[in-house]
């Protein structure tokens, strides 16, 4: 068994017995990565996971807390205790402090930075106040600077005194904050004279961006011009904080999430962490305008047709809004398994949860279409008996279906070591046998050309 194997079947009877975890659970929390412990909590409602996370030391406590999604994050901070939440801020960094403390009611907001350090506190209350996504609310406030005229021997001299350094940067300022250039540490430690002064280290022109900038800007310019951290400006084209390696890869991972998930059609971060409502919610204007567009094509396909009315040719007019609705709706599914397990949001092994959350959504989503398209199909028709109700049934059937097959299918190749991004092409081509199967089965079963 390996070691994640063991703390998740830890921390599985842990919760399961329902009583006070034994010291030995807890040690073995805290001794884990933190990434790790939050996964696994994330496939808990709070209240449950709630009696263990209040039992783990302040410095373990904040680096899990730090790893879980924004929801289960405000679900668990809203629990704790104003002390043992303000000695949990206390560990972390300002930038990671300041977005617990956005999570949380005003009341509790002052509470918490009375009890820091003011220096702390007031960098926690800057780096807040910055509107979310933008350059200054994934900055940390926390960076080597260093005023041109210093010389190379009290700059090393202030880095060893230093408790905890983001990067190997010194970026190199006036003496009113202006960003002047940027220098690493092992220039500095090569530099032969060490009584020169350090502005006259930087070479070429320093890249920076400012600090209302949307955070994937930062992220283009760092890939660009292969930057590890990035430099954050005010308006005054003052330093005042960097965006480290890691926020570089945690906003290109979320940035990247959002553009599949929104190509999909769906919401933009975490899917199979959402209730089945609001998951639901996000879905429908997309799947909403489908059904218009589809009802749009049916009268495209009748005017075509010269407007006959024969029982085949009632029914051919509505097939593409079953082919279309099913095709959506498992590309939606496709997509959210393909960057579930290129994230590890799903995991093998752990895949009943998702799927019968997508399942869910699916039959809810497929129950509200089917219904405005059987309203849309008898208004257009005339009556709801005939070729409505065929073509809602049909519709309610086929969408399931490309649900359930959506989340399948890439698991099924990866477990036979193909890529789960080729699934796509099958899932399209697999939901359009089956509308179509489904559909013309119910029209001759119901005789759906009877108007």
């Amino acid at each position: 068994m390996s070691d994640r194997e063991r703390l998740r079947t830890t921390i599985e009877d842990a919760l399961e017995a329902g009583t006070t975890p034994a010291a030995e659970v807890i040690d073995l929390i805290a001794h884990s990565e933190p990434a790790d412990v939050a996964r696994i909590f994330e496939d808990h409602e709070a209240e449950d996971i709630f009696p263990i996370f209040r039992r783990l030391d302040e410095e373990s406590a904040g680096l899990v807390l730090i790893e879980l999604g924004e929801n289960l994050q405000r679900d668990l901070v809203l629990e704790l205790p104003v002390g043992q939440l303000e000695r949990i801020v206390r560990t972390l960094p300002p930038d990671d402090g300041a977005d617990i403390y956005q999570l949380l009611p005003e009341g509790t907001r002052f509470g918490i930075l009375e009890g820091l350090d003011a220096d702390l506190a007031r960098q926690i209350r800057t780096l807040a106040a910055y509107e979310p996504e933008t350059a200054g609310a994934i900055m940390t406030s926390q960076f080597a600077s260093a005023i041109a005229t210093e010389r190379v021997a009290e700059v090393l001299e202030n880095l060893g005194k230093a408790d905890k350094l983001e990067t190997d940067q010194i970026y190199v300022t006036d003496e009113s904050g202006h960003l002047l250039g940027v220098v690493s540490i092992q220039d500095l430690l090569q530099e032969p004279d060490k009584s020169v002064a350090i502005g006259t280290l930087p070479e070429g022109q320093v890249l920076a961006i400012g600090v209302d900038e949307d955070q994937e800007e930062v992220t283009k310019l760092a890939s660009t011009y292969g930057l590890t951290t990035v430099p954050i400006l005010d308006r005054y084209r003052r330093l005042v904080g960097i965006v480290t390696a890691d926020d570089l890869d945690f906003v290109q991972e979320v940035e990247a999430s959002e553009d599949m998930y929104r190509l999909a059609g769906t919401s933009a971060r975490n899917p199979t962490r959402m209730a089945v409502h609001r998951r639901i919610l996000l879905r429908l204007p997309t799947l909403l305008a489908t059904v218009a567009i589809g009802l749009g094509s049916s009268q495209i396909l009748r005017a075509l047709a010269g407007g006959a009315s024969t029982p085949e040719g009632v029914a051919m007019r509505y097939v593409l809004i079953v082919l279309a609705l099913a095709g959506n709706v498992g590309a939606i599914a496709n997509t959210i398994v393909v960057r579930g397990l290129a994230t590890q949001e799903i995991e093998h092994g752990r895949l009943l949860r998702p799927f019968f959350g997508e399942l869910l959504v699916g039959l809810g989503v497929a129950a509200i279409c089917a219904t405005m398209t059987w309203v849309g199909v008898g208004m257009i028709e005339g009556n709801y008996h005939g070729i409505a109700t065929v073509v809602g049934l049909a519709l309610f059937i086929a969408v399931t279906f490309s649900s359930a097959m959506g989340f399948c299918i890439p698991i099924v190749c990866e477990w036979l070591g193909i890529d789960p991004a080729l699934a796509g092409p099958i899932v399209i081509a697999l939901n359009d046998l089956a509308g179509t199967s489904v559909y013309v089965g119910i029209c001759l079963t119901l005789g759906a050309g009877v108007r």
